[in-house]
């Protein structure tokens, strides 16, 4: 299952060799902020880079706007049956520019004309 989110980068942990083939794998921190209830709700999330990408991660700073494609998956834990691990494996990330995208107003181009009120109508608009 691949997805996507944009995100502020906060920092790298070292990569380790982990498993049976001593495979690298490195950790890394992001932060999301979204609006709840005109409300701003920060939160942290924990991703993963495998083998040879776990460099790509020293070319991002602290507060980097960052585009990641990542894969969501859980796995049984062996000693406790109904636990599961859930794991979010980056495979792209992209640095997004420093500012965030902001639209104009939407603005009609044609000419919007006033009803015309003749001097022997009566103005019966209330204010």
């Amino acid at each position: 299952m691949a997805l996507s989110i944009t995100v502020k980068f906060v920092k790298a942990f070292p990569a380790e060799n982990v498993g049976q083939n001593n495979t690298a794998k490195r950790t890394f921190l992001v932060e999301r902020s979204q609006m709840f209830n005109d409300e701003v709700i920060t939160k942290q999330v924990a991703l993963n880079v495998w083998k040879d990408k776990t460099s790509m991660l020293d070319k991002f700073n602290e507060g980097d706007k960052l585009e990641i494609s990542f894969d969501l998956q859980s796995r049984e834990n062996p000693k406790k049956d109904g636990q599961f691990f859930t794991e979010l494996t980056a495979f792209k990330i992209e640095k997004k520019g420093a500012t965030t995208e902001q639209h104009e107003p939407f603005e009609s181009k044609e000419k919007v004309e006033e009803p015309f009120v003749g001097k022997d109508e009566p103005d019966d608009m209330p204010f």
